[in-house]
């Protein structure tokens, strides 16, 4: 074989691999849908904040609640706060909701963060919406699983725990409702 033949087979074989791979990246996006989508039911709705520049789908039969002036909750915390909760649902003693979502401003790093929260228990560094967080495994004061996923984004601390955890029902809707995240600014 030839010089220019060898060079020839190269430019050959250079675009087939390209076009295989680019093939199975649309196939993948266009056919077989985004991870996610096959996570997430298409009746869930898209809760929405301005101020901090995210989203996140939560499931159509539950609620967000936030807490406002007068509420012990956001009195206490110095923070704000995203409640999600069942529609209906009889809460437990304390009141809290199954999960939250608890925003603190001048974070550091997940370090820092994570033993600011006191957080125990299997901790993996994760990926949400492309920003580097760390999940927290633990039994919760209730017996049951609980998660606690943190991720740091302009100084801005974002935690979701789950509060009266259900176990692994929870823990798995808490993935779901991460794989949903998205920055919006």
């Amino acid at each position: 074989m030839t010089n220019k033949n060898r060079g020839f087979s190269s430019i050959i074989l250079i675009i087939i691999v390209i076009l295989v791979l680019g093939g199975g990246y649309w196939l993948w996006q266009n056919q077989l849908g985004s991870p996610t989508s096959k996570l997430v039911p298409d009746d869930w709705q898209t809760y929405r904040n301005e101020e901090y520049g995210f989203e996140f789908g939560y499931p159509s039969n539950w609620t967000i609640e936030i807490p406002g002036e007068g509420d012990r909750f956001y009195e206490e915390s110095g923070f704000f706060f995203i409640g999600l909760d069942r529609q209906n649902r009889q809460t437990n003693s304390v009141g809290a909701p199954i999960l939250g979502l608890a925003i603190h401003g001048n974070e550091k790093d997940l370090d820092s963060f994570f033993v600011f929260n006191d957080l125990k228990g299997e901790k993996k560094d994760v990926i949400i919406s492309g920003v580097s967080a760390r999940q927290n495994l633990s039994i919760g004061q209730n017996g049951k699983p609980a998660i606690s996923v943190g991720f740091i984004v302009n100084k801005n601390g974002f935690l979701l725990s789950s509060f009266d955890s259900e176990g692994d029902e929870t823990v798995n809707l808490a993935n779901q409702i991460l794989s949903t995240f998205r920055f919006t600014k």
